[in-house]
């Protein structure tokens, strides 16, 4: 479901500098809630990167949209058609909307990062990026956590780990798909279907993104 379907054609919602999700509600991540309070990057995370994670704080509105966004997706999939976690996770209602709340915020964040159109379309999935045509978002609600990339994640899209928090929020680093499926880095926690879980060291410095995406816009 595209943005304008979603808001009857007249969207409020579909802005610049904006908006996001991880994880609509088939797609989601282990241990992704919404936490309480601004966690600031620690010294240790810095030193294992390599580089300084983007921090990148909405307004007041733009994470209201972001919310709003979240809770519309766990309407369609979870209320609406009643629709079983892609990867395993069983989570109730509550679970489900703090996991699309966040996701959501994710998104707004590297678009507002890369000054890029968001739409916030629901009930995609893997049919269209989340954000900028090749970036696919994925939140983290602590700096130690990983980036995850699925087995059937696309070769070719640029996965972004951003963390959320009530504050400002931080880009982490990125990775492009193909790079993130080593043997090395898979893993089946909580006996769900395995993933790639990348090390912060595997991770690519997030300055260099606005430098990506416009190379990729312009076919450079």
């Amino acid at each position: 479901m595209t943005c304008n379907q979603v808001f009857k054609g007249s969207n409020p919602f579909c802005v610049h500098q904006g908006y996001g999700a991880l994880a609509q509600l088939g797609e989601r991540n282990a241990g992704s809630v919404e936490v309480v309070g601004s966690i600031p990057t620690s010294s240790t995370i810095m030193k294992v990167l390599g580089f300084d994670p983007i921090p990148v704080k909405l307004t007041a509105i733009e994470r209201k949209v972001a919310i709003l966004i979240g809770e519309t997706r766990t309407s369609v999939s979870k209320d609406d058609d009643d629709r079983p976690d892609a990867h395993g996770l069983k989570a109730n209602r509550e679970d489900g909307l703090k996991i699309d709340r966040q996701g959501a915020i994710a998104e707004c964040v590297l678009a507002k990062h890369l000054n890029v159109f968001w739409c916030g379309s629901v009930n995609t999935f893997k049919s269209e990026k989340d954000v900028g045509t090749v970036f696919e978002v994925r939140s983290i609600d602590d700096m130690s956590k990983r980036l995850i990339v699925r087995m059937d994640d696309p070769d070719d899209a640029y996965f972004v780990s951003v963390a959320v928090f009530d504050n400002v929020c931080y880009i982490k680093g990125y990775l492009l798909g193909r790079d993130a499926k080593k043997g090395k880095w898979l893993r089946d926690p909580n006996d769900r279907e395995p993933a790639y879980f990348v090390p912060d060291e595997g991770l690519k410095d997030p300055q260099n993104l606005k430098i990506l995406y416009l190379a990729i816009r312009n076919n450079l």
